[in-house]
């Protein structure tokens, strides 16, 4: 039994420290769930709010609560002020939920400056009748094969993992799976984070303003796995994290404590 609790004790230490790692790489995560003063609140802590533009809105049922609703226009869209995003060749993972079935080059989330290797956009790649998944840097592109411009809600994920060497290698999720097919031009990645502000549904430069509906966006600082991909798929961004990290602490604690008395 004392051997039974110590094996407890070192699986919740664990899961304890694993949470709190992933509060630290949480970049920010916008729900879309309400505006007020015209900023989305970022559940992240860090404070990062997003600024709605006025070609979107706050309404309607997502996934998960309301949606950002995203006009088409120039002014369709959030930007995060002061935030610039991921730079370098840093790990990271950008996950969101999307329903649109305009087939368009939608602009999802980008930052960076428009240079080679220093763009960081994700966007929909258009082939006629359809759009997929597309991660591109300027002269380099990443881009799966499932149609994500249906009408229905999809489930998106871009991650470049660590130790990655160019824009290939990042991996594409579509509703929690993996694209097993995929096309582009390799380029190195070293994505700039002091010239653009991070925009969700702008087009910065190029393509088009994304028309459709957008949930729950998160940006991470790290590489997420397939299963973390699932889980927040299925359960939410606040079924994943908590937007009360003490209180998730201090719960870990209270059942450590109670199994290894």
């Amino acid at each position: 039994m004392k051997r039974m609790m110590q094996i407890n004790a070192v699986v919740l230490i664990g899961s304890l420290a694993a949470f709190t790692a992933a509060l630290a790489e949480l970049e920010g995560a916008w729900l879309f769930d309400s505006v007020e003063d015209g900023l989305v609140e970022d559940i992240s802590g860090k404070g990062r709010d997003a600024l709605l533009g006025d070609g979107a809105t706050i309404a309607g049922s997502g996934p998960f609560g309301s949606l950002m609703a995203l006009d088409g226009s120039a002014t369709a869209g959030a930007t995060i002020t002061g935030y610039k995003g991921v730079g370098g060749g840093d790990a990271r993972t950008i996950i969101f939920w999307w329903k649109g079935d305009a087939v368009i080059e939608h602009s999802w989330v980008k930052w960076g400056q428009n240079a080679t290797g220093t763009k960081y956009y994700i966007r929909a790649h258009r082939t006629a009748p359809e759009c997929y998944l597309r991660i591109e840097t300027s002269g380099g592109q990443h881009y799966g094969t499932t149609n994500v411009c249906d009408g229905e809600w999809h489930h998106l994920a871009v991650v470049y993992p660590e130790g990655g060497n160019g824009v290939k290698d990042h991996l594409l999720y579509v509703d929690g799976v993996e694209e097993a097919e995929t096309a582009g031009n390799p380029v190195a990645v070293d994505t700039d984070n002091a010239v653009q502000d991070v925009a969700i549904g702008h087009k910065l430069l190029h393509h088009v303003n994304a028309n459709g509906s957008m949930d729950e966006v998160a940006i991470y600082s790290s590489e997420l796995s397939a299963g973390e991909i699932n889980d927040i798929m299925d359960g939410g961004l606040r079924g994943f994290l908590s937007v009360n990290p003490e209180g998730k602490a201090a719960a870990v604690w209270g059942r450590l404590k109670a199994e290894t008395r």
